[in-house]
């Protein structure tokens, strides 16, 4: 029997509330939540099929509640066609009969349901049930939990407070719309921590995690199947096939291509029932091989552990500068190659963007997104975001660049992370960060700031190659600002970059 600390809803991750959504309220689609920026308990947004809790003041029975409600789907046809009046309208009949109704079905079938934690248990009042069309209401962000979200995140719990209330897909978030007048606010007041990277103190910047929940109904832009349908991206994404199978050479002996003798040490298991059948006749029958002379190239996608980290403002903005099909071209061969390949993918985005403080001071907002972690759906939570990001991209302060040291952290950290977790003898590094920072502060593109930069650079690329030394690091697939290569050490990583 699991105690009601272990089913708090922080324990589980977004795939496993999403398939319990769907096995209490038998609808394929429902998508769940977490917030403790939510200002109710349990909110149904009817349109996108989503249920969002407060999982500090939410349990297990308010998910299933909300699962059974979202079949009322068909409401939002027969109510008011004033956004307002029809929230209000559901919200109404949520209250006075759909919510007890809900709780009577998930009764009938599930018996024992009731003894699950939750706000909205049977009995209780409903007051913290909001049934909607699309409009959640978010609580402002608060100076005492910002300086958490703040933080680097080393766990799912980390990241609940991040800066993730404007950027849920297909929600109208209401309530946060000073969140960026916060972090100015704070940093003006120098209540708000900055951090420095050596040798460029004159840059103060602020990690702000940035978490993109996802969108399944968002389909990707046309122009995206034009690329993948374009002969030349076809032919472009199975050269780069080839070229990471041919690269693949396991590091241990796979096949045993030796002959079989009597004695050894490396077991036949396929071979031990046949011996049985055979001494019955009287037949011996070796079943060791010996050890191959020679190692056959096999492909072992397992031990492949690829990082893409591009910069989030190119999607925000595809006509910079002319880059929008190349941003997509880059991204939908790229990403393709690796799906079919099957290997071990990671990608994350960086935003970063300059404001310039009332005393003069120019500071990073340097956000950090994760689109895909290993674990995550390349069709169900990669693409939706992306297309997400696409069509309706955040709206951030400031003015648009890449802190490039600043990202290379960021590479290092998650190359590190995953490394320690699995057993990789191959790490492929992807990074697409074409444009400096914002050309309004000369400073910032000034030959010493860019120098001291690429240095930067360069070194914690080496670093993170003394910490993979166990596996090889090929890190040329990487498209960087000519300023930077050009001032990269001999021998090193930014010199070695070819785009």
């Amino acid at each position: 029997m699991m105690t009601e600390q272990e089913l708090q809803l922080k324990r589980f991750s977004t795939r496993t509330l999403n398939m319990l959504a769907t096995i209490f309220g038998g609808c394929g689609d429902a998508r769940v939540i977490l917030s403790e920026r939510a200002t109710n308990p349990l909110t149904v947004a009817l349109g996108s099929r989503t249920i969002i809790l407060n999982p500090d003041r939410s349990g297990l029975y308010d998910l299933a509640l909300g699962a059974v409600l979202l079949k009322h789907r068909p409401l939002l046809s027969k109510g008011p066609k004033d956004a307002e009046r029809l929230d209000r309208w559901l919200n109404l009949k949520a209250q006075k009969v759909l919510g007890r109704e809900a709780q009577q079905e998930l009764q009938s079938r599930f018996c024992r349901i009731d003894r699950l934690p939750g706000n909205c248990r049977p009995g209780r009042s409903l007051e913290g049930l909001k049934l909607v069309d699309k409009c959640v209401e978010w609580e402002a962000l608060k100076r005492s939990s910002m300086l958490s979200a703040l933080q680097p995140p080393t766990s799912r719990a980390a990241t609940g407070l991040s800066l993730e209330a404007g950027i849920v897909p297909e929600l109208e978030i209401t309530g946060a719309e000073d969140d960026f007048n916060w972090i100015v606010e704070s940093l003006e007041d120098g209540s708000l921590p900055m951090q420095t990277l050596p040798h460029l103190d004159e840059l103060p910047f602020v990690r702000i995690p940035l978490r993109i929940e996802s969108a399944e109904r968002f389909p990707l832009l046309e122009e995206w199947d034009e690329q993948l349908a374009d002969a030349g991206n076809k032919a472009t994404i199975a050269s780069l096939m080839k070229c990471h199978r041919d690269k693949a050479v396991v590091r241990e002996r796979r096949k045993n291509a030796g002959r079989h003798s009597f004695s050894g040490t490396h077991l036949d298991p396929n071979r031990l029932v046949e011996s049985i059948m055979n001494a019955r006749v009287g037949l011996s029958t070796p079943i060791f091989r010996q050890a191959a002379t020679n190692l056959e190239p096999v492909f072992d996608p397992d031990q492949f552990l690829v990082v893409m980290s591009f910069d989030l403002n190119d999607l925000r903005d595809l006509s910079w500068n002319g880059n929008r099909s190349s941003v997509l071209r880059f991204l939908a061969v790229l990403l393709t190659c690796y799906h079919r390949l099957g290997v071990h993918l990671i990608v994350q985005g960086t935003a970063d963007q300059t404001i310039t403080l009332s005393n003069g001071k120019t500071v990073c907002l340097h956000f950090t997104s994760t689109l895909k972690s290993v674990t995550d759906s390349y069709e169900d939570v990669l693409l939706p975001r992306l297309a997400h990001l696409m069509q309706k991209p955040p709206q951030l302060p400031g003015e648009s660049g890449c802190f490039h040291a600043a990202a290379a952290e960021v590479i290092r950290a998650t190359f590190n992370a995953e490394a320690a977790t699995g057993d990789y003898s191959y790490f492929t590094q992807i990074w697409w960060a074409r444009h400096l920072l914002s050309s309004s502060s000369s400073a910032l593109q000034s030959p010493s700031f860019l120098q001291r930069t690429a240095d930067h650079i360069d070194y914690t690329i080496s670093e993170l190659e003394r910490d993979l030394s166990d596996g090889t690091l090929d890190a040329l697939g990487c498209f960087l600002p000519r300023e930077l290569k050009q001032l990269g050490q001999n021998g090193r990583f930014l010199q070695g970059v070819k785009f």
